[in-house]
């Protein structure tokens, strides 16, 4: 009797021994659960955080990537008189450095080079004074570098019509391209596409 007795004490103790390391178990687990979900928000945070820094990063890449980038336009004044001067002018209405890479000039299909005694050459009898214009020379923001000088000329009443049509002619013909860079190397392209705006005869 004692004996069965015994028995039964050893296997309530052993039960509660069971029910007891099922509880700490339990808690265990939920403990490293818990532990888990904070990690796994703490790396969703973490990863929205990088997130946010990355797009961040981006928006301030665009941003120095816009105010280190150059335009060039082409600017001229093409008529003149007695007492005005006009001109033939690349100009950077960026707000970065630009640097020239290639050029490409033609007249009629063909190929001159933009040094000023060749521009000069060709665009003297239209009272054009050339200057040069080269490879890796810069042009930075809100400056110009001329192409062409047109002095200030008395010409008799009947010809200022004939030479500034002649002269406006002249610069329909001439193809210009120029490759520039920005500071960050983006490159681009301008093109002279120039047609003029007389349409009556003279």
């Amino acid at each position: 009797m004692l004996e069965r007795g015994a028995y039964f004490v050893r296997q309530q103790a052993f039960a509660i021994g069971l029910l007891a390391f099922a509880i700490l178990s339990s808690f265990l687990l939920l403990q490293l659960a818990a532990s888990s979900r904070e990690q796994i928000s703490a790396q969703q945070r973490a990863a929205e955080q990088l997130q946010k820094s990355e797009t961040s990063l981006a928006s301030l890449i665009a941003t120095t990537e816009k105010l280190l980038e150059p335009e060039l336009r082409f600017t001229y004044v093409l008529s003149i008189g007695p007492q005005s001067s006009g001109h033939f002018s690349v100009e950077n209405s960026g707000s970065g450095m630009a640097t020239i890479k290639a050029i490409r000039a033609s007249v009629d299909g063909r190929d001159i080079l933009t040094d000023a005694a060749s521009l000069s050459a060709v665009g003297g009898r239209y009272g054009l004074v050339g200057h040069t214009l080269k490879v890796d020379e810069t042009i930075g923001p809100g400056r110009a570098v001329k192409l062409f000088d047109i002095p200030a000329k008395d010409v008799p009443g009947p010809l200022i019509c004939r030479d500034d049509k002649d002269r406006k002619k002249f610069f329909e013909r001439l193809q210009l391209e120029i490759a520039y860079m920005s500071l960050l190397g983006t490159a681009k392209t301008l093109k002279l596409q120039y047609k003029s705006p007389n349409t009556f005869n003279c």
